[in-house]
């Protein structure tokens, strides 16, 4: 099987550093960059294929939205998944409508979740337990939680 490309674009050094632990002990990942904005993500893309990027909404510079909505059209097999501390839904519907694969939380225990993220090749919206209940606009997404 071969390994998911991943990218994650976040401000803090230590998520960053975090997430790419958590995501190397799923297994089957290889950490091709690490950036702290969405114009160094954009940049990065460019000379780097990626099949998922995790990335934070609020970022300086360039935050998550418009850095997703200028990826889905210069990179579109690329999978975007929002990794946030942001749990208002309209963030989560801001995102969800600029075509990420997925909204998880920093407060939430997402294991499973980036285990599932990772594995699979579905066409899938992923989102963090704590979400399932709020008002969320969906269009023609299964949902995983």
């Amino acid at each position: 099987m071969k390994k998911q490309k991943i990218i994650i674009a976040d401000n803090n050094k230590y998520f960053r550093e975090g997430l790419k632990r958590i995501l190397l002990n799923i297994g089957n990942v290889k950490v091709v960059g690490e950036v702290e904005n969405g114009h160094q993500l954009l940049d990065l893309l460019e000379t780097q294929k990626a099949d998922i990027v995790f990335l934070d909404v609020a970022m300086p510079e360039m935050g998550g939205f418009e850095a997703v909505l200028i990826g889905h059209q210069k990179f579109p097999r690329t999978r975007f998944v929002a990794f946030s501390s942001l749990e208002n839904p309209r963030y989560v519907n801001r995102m969800i409508a600029a075509g990420v694969s997925g909204y998880l939380t920093k407060s939430s225990d997402n294991y499973d979740l980036l285990h599932e993220i990772v594995t699979e090749r579905q066409q899938t919206f992923y989102l963090s337990p704590g979400l399932q209940n709020h008002n969320l606009q969906f269009d023609n997404h299964s949902l995983v939680n």
